[in-house]
């Protein structure tokens, strides 16, 4: 059982890294490319 929880946390730990990096990577810096007047209406979707 130890075993098991474990590999569980590893993964999750692992999904949730890919996720905070796709986020770092791929989306922060697409709101450069929204512009300053844009800006407040995305950010408050």
């Amino acid at each position: 059982m130890p075993e098991l929880l474990l590999l569980l946390q590893l993964s999750t730990c692992l999904a949730m890294t890919g996720l905070i990096w796709y986020v770092q990577v791929v989306s922060y810096p697409l709101f450069h490319k929204v512009g300053a007047a844009a800006f407040p209406a995305i950010t408050s979707a």
